[in-house]
């Protein structure tokens, strides 16, 4: 993956969409430090096919249907404790 300045980008910008759309990507530098990447649309898409809300991922977690009981009692001291006793 080439880098190249903001500065570049911004006067070649037709060539680097046509070489993302060609599977090169480009980081993109601003006072030489990265910032951005330019990538084809099909490879974000590839990306984020992927992904999953957290939500998601906790709703299709194995221990959704367990029978752990989370049940909260009070210490002593008044607060909240979990107990994670198995039935």
């Amino acid at each position: 993956m080439k880098a190249i300045s903001i500065s570049d980008a911004k006067n070649n910008f037709s060539a680097l969409i046509d070489s993302a759309i060609n599977g090169e990507p480009h980081r993109i530098t601003i006072n030489d430090a990265e910032s951005a990447v330019l990538i084809s649309y099909k490879v974000y898409s590839k990306l984020l096919a992927g992904h999953r809300s957290f939500a998601d991922y906790l709703l299709d977690s194995p221990l959704r249907k367990s029978t752990i009981d989370l049940s909260r009692s009070k210490a002593e001291d008044g607060r909240s404790l979990i107990e994670l006793d198995e039935d």
